[in-house]
């Protein structure tokens, strides 16, 4: 017979209080908005169940403070929250990408912290994130011979990750804080092709940002997700791209998607052949968009 265990809940109500948690259970379920872990029809009842840690009563995660050049938000705070106090500060296009994250209910769940830190999958969150140079504070905590001992850094998005895609950080360490920055190069492009959460097998995130100095393309940001596979970037798709000038000829832009397609492949070989076609028409998509900016400006 299988014995079913029901998880403790921690509740704490201090970032230190987290932390010290965290050290004592290293194997516990960080519970934020719960959008993902309670979306797994594996997760409860599971006969290994483990503890959860609650941060929903860490008042300092759930702060939004507007700062010259950037917004900080604590790990709590939800996207319906990110939309009512980012609004007027991000562009068009990343208030979009916040906004096509999902419906009402599910934007005053989902946390800017548990878009990050999900441990076996990413979504479009760090992608998006991450081709924005955005910033987050990790905190970790150390047992040392004089006590616990807490230090914090600062880590680009794309940092947290390993070169699978999974959460990098040990599991004494926790993202407490995120900078988004107001200030984007002019040529921002966030897109999706499928339903990361129904379908991640056959989705892609695309993250691009660039400026342009007289026709010359300037590389800021590009970073691609198949939330099944992890993160992705291209240092031979951003040389050709900062190389070239708008407008791009469209045969370049085919053989520039399709030679970033065969290297997505060589990289994740377990990439469907649908998410492989999938990245294929975004980045045509995407290029092509450019050329409509560039010219009708």
């Amino acid at each position: 017979m299988t014995v079913y265990n029901s998880p403790t809940v921690h509740s704490p109500k201090t970032s230190q209080e987290l932390l010290s948690l965290i050290l004592k259970n290293p194997q516990a379920k960080i519970f934020a908005g719960g959008t993902f872990l309670m979306n797994r029809q594996d997760y409860y009842n599971d006969p290994i169940q483990s503890d959860i840690i609650s941060i929903s009563e860490i008042s300092e995660l759930s702060r939004t403070i507007h700062m010259d050049r950037y917004l900080e938000v604590g790990a709590n705070v939800t996207f319906l929250d990110l939309e009512e106090s980012g609004s007027l500060s991000f562009s068009e296009e990343l208030n979009r990408a916040f906004s096509d994250i999902g419906n009402t209910l599910i934007k005053s769940r989902a946390t800017v912290g548990g878009a990050l830190c999900t441990d076996e999958i990413r979504f479009s969150v760090p992608c998006f994130l991450a081709a924005a140079g955005t910033q987050t504070e990790v905190r970790t905590v150390v047992k040392g011979l004089f006590g616990i001992t807490t230090y914090g850094r600062w880590v680009p998005v794309a940092k947290l990750y390993d070169q699978d895609g999974h959460f990098a950080f040990r599991r004494n360490s926790f993202v407490t804080k995120i900078r988004i920055p107001y200030e984007l190069p002019p040529y921002q492009f966030f897109r999706t092709a499928g339903n990361p959460m129904q379908d991640p097998d056959n989705t892609v995130c695309v993250g691009l940002l660039f400026s342009v100095n007289q026709q010359k393309i300037v590389m800021s940001g590009f970073y691609l997700v198949i939330p099944s596979c992890g993160m992705f970037t291209s240092q031979n798709f951003e040389n050709r791209l900062a190389t070239s000038q708008l407008p791009l000829p469209t045969a370049m832009i085919v053989r520039t998607a399709q030679d970033l397609v065969n290297e997505l492949q060589d990289k994740f070989p377990q990439a469907t052949d649908l998410v492989l076609e999938r990245t294929f028409r975004l980045i045509k998509t995407v290029l092509f968009d450019a050329n409509t900016k560039f010219l009708t400006e």
